[in-house]
């Protein structure tokens, strides 16, 4: 029985069109590339075991599955009888001599009994090289998308030497096989594409970060930097990604002395497997210059094993610069308040000498001029020594005023 599609069978040259139309879709490959399944060391545990369950379900000695691009058949894996070459079913082969790729236009199971009968394959260059004499191969779709159908990326087939008439139900039989295989190929494309869409999300939270973020692998060469990091440390990517980290950026401490690469937080990181925090640590800039940062160093560990380290870091040359005038502030402020107050202390110390010579004086004008002092002088006298009383409250006040700037004496 041969069944390339349902109804009548078109013209040779009509038939030829569509099947070119049918391998060349641009749907069909962009899907073939996101399904990955052309990859190099690709692992599908579906598809290594499809096609062993398939020859064994339906007696037959070749099964394959097998991915058809515009140009090649490609086998992705083969099962074999004993007495069968492998290699030679394993061979990537032109797709238009094959008789997967009327799977691939009818989208339905295709099934030859006998090719030697059969008009479509008894002239192929299959049937003459590989001696193919039956066949039965079913569809094996990707994910369907919101504007189009489920596609045909490949086939699930069983082949024989010898003719065998494939019933109904070694076609059902065939067809659950490849919808499994058809389920794991959908699940691989929604996961492929989960993880660039995370891959896409974390390059732009690294990409935007306000820290500056490097990476090494496990013998402390740069294997990613951030833009921050590049702007922060005044190297381009291409001067930093590719060489040794601690000889480029932290390699000597502020006075000039090597730092020893043995003691470098990032290189115990490594070492020792777990974070390392420094604050106030020196990095150097490409021209030379050093910069104050604080900095955290975190292993990157798979399985156990650290394979890298993760640099993050944050200039805080500024910040220090800052809190420094603040602190030079502080000081030269203390220090004239200081000054005031010692220079208050001294006045009113002054004063009240001056201030308590005055009364005294005024006291024994007032005793030697008591029996001829007219009463407007005795008043006078009297306002000198209020005067003088009034003059050394407020002396008194100042000394206090400074006493209490200066702060708490001890006894």
């Amino acid at each position: 029985m041969t069944s390339p599609a349902n109804g009548a069978s078109p013209a040779p040259d009509s038939l030829r069109d569509k099947i070119k139309r049918a391998l060349t879709g641009r749907t069909r490959l962009e899907m073939i590339r996101r399904s990955g399944l052309l990859e190099p060391g690709i692992s599908v545990p579906a598809l290594d075991r499809a096609p062993r369950i398939a020859a064994r379900a339906l007696r037959a000695p070749i099964a394959q599955v097998n991915v058809i691009t515009d140009r090649v058949k490609l086998p992705l894996t083969v099962h074999t009888e004993p007495d069968e070459d492998k290699e030679t079913w394993s061979r990537r082969r032109r797709a238009g001599n094959s008789y997967c790729k009327y799977v691939v236009w009818s989208r339905a199971p295709f099934v030859v009994g006998d090719s030697s009968s059969d008009r479509f394959v008894r002239n192929s260059h299959a049937t003459r090289e590989l001696g193919i004499v039956s066949y039965l191969g079913v569809p094996i779709f990707g994910p369907a998308t919101d504007k189009t159908k489920a596609t045909v990326l490949g086939t699930l087939c069983v082949i024989d030497r010898e003719q065998h008439e494939w019933s109904s139900a070694d076609i059902e039989t065939l067809t659950d096989i490849a919808a499994g295989v058809s389920d794991e190929i959908e699940h691989r494309v929604h996961t492929r594409s989960e993880v660039r869409a995370a891959k896409r999300q974390t390059v732009r939270i690294l990409e935007t970060a306000g820290i500056g973020i490097l990476a090494t692998d496990a013998s402390g060469v740069t294997t990613y930097a951030n833009p921050t990091a590049l702007r922060t440390l005044g190297y381009t990517a291409e001067e930093l990604i590719g060489h040794d980290q601690h000889a480029l950026i932290h390699h000597s401490r502020p006075d000039g002395s090597r730092y020893n690469e043995s003691s470098c937080p990032n290189s115990m990181a490594r070492v020792e497997g777990r974070v390392f925090r420094s604050a106030n640590d020196t990095f150097w800039k490409s021209d030379g210059s050093p910069i104050l940062v604080n900095s955290i160093m975190s292993p990157i560990l798979d399985r156990g094993e650290v394979v890298g380290t993760v640099l993050t870091f944050e200039d805080v040359s500024a910040h220090h610069d800052e809190h420094g005038a603040e602190r030079r502030a502080r000081i030269a402020a203390e220090a004239t308040n200081r000054a005031k107050s010692d220079l208050l202390a001294g006045m009113s110390y002054e004063l009240r000498g001056s201030l308590s010579a005055v009364a005294d004086h005024a006291e024994r004008l007032e005793a030697m001029m008591i029996d001829v002092a007219t009463a407007e002088q005795r008043a006078e006298l009297r306002g000198i020594l209020r005067l003088q009383q009034h003059l050394l409250g407020l002396v008194e006040n100042v000394a206090g005023f400074a006493q209490l700037e200066a702060g708490p004496t001890s006894e």
